[in-house]
């Protein structure tokens, strides 16, 4: 996916997959429950350590939602 981006995007494009592959260990880590059933605590500390990537990501998503359309 981040290989196809313009290279304008590349940079947010591969903080998204880091992000995406914190959210999968972390779920991992607990037998793949949903992210509602995480421990209150640790789904806060996740979106804390994560929410400016997050923040970035969300550009992206917006941008390939519209340029998918």
């Amino acid at each position: 996916m981040v290989a196809s981006l313009p290279s304008e995007w590349k940079v947010i494009g591969e903080k998204y997959l880091v992000i995406v592959r914190a959210r999968a260990e972390l779920l991992a880590s607990y037998d793949y429950i949903s992210i509602t059933e995480l421990p209150a605590d640790v789904r806060s500390a996740f979106i804390s350590k994560h929410f400016d990537a997050q923040q970035e990501a969300n550009t992206l998503i917006d941008f390939i939602k519209n340029e998918c359309e």
